[in-house]
């Protein structure tokens, strides 16, 4: 196995094309750079259509998508589950966090979520999702899935 890195944001694809990795790992301010690389390329509404395509978008789909391992979602919620009563031992019983709630909706800079220094627009989270503030809270669950 090789270690590549990256000798700057201005040569990432010449340092990708020289390592032609097989795994990648990745802050998401470089997963940014590779969909500009794409867009660059091919317009967004172009290759939105071609992906809308059953046979091409399907392709697509196998080649880019990464298969969730059996009992994925039940390890993720366990990790969390603990990870929310280890932060909240270390709280004042007012300052605790109730609940956490997991989205499926993947704050990007296209959407304005983030903005592009990836810092969280505080204010749109407000927006999004206050009104469910309340019954979030009242359900007395520790882990809420939200669904779009």
């Amino acid at each position: 196995m090789r270690l590549w890195f990256a000798e700057s944001l201005d040569t990432f694809t010449a340092d990708l094309q020289r390592a032609r990795p097989t795994i990648f790992f990745s802050v998401p301010r470089l997963w940014l750079k590779f969909q500009q690389g794409a867009h660059h390329k091919m317009p967004p509404a172009r290759l939105q259509l071609l992906l809308s395509i059953p046979v091409i978008g399907g392709l697509v789909q196998k080649r880019c998508s990464i298969p969730k391992p059996p009992g994925a979602r039940t390890a993720l919620k366990s990790s969390l589950a603990d990870h929310l009563q280890a932060v909240n031992a270390t709280l004042d019983p007012r300052e605790q966090l109730q609940c956490i709630i997991i989205v499926n909706t993947a704050w990007t800079v296209d959407n304005g979520i983030i903005t592009p220094t990836l810092r969280v627009k505080r204010h749109l989270i407000e927006e999004v999702y206050a009104a469910n503030y309340e019954r979030w809270e009242a359900s007395g669950k520790k882990m809420i899935w939200q669904a779009d």
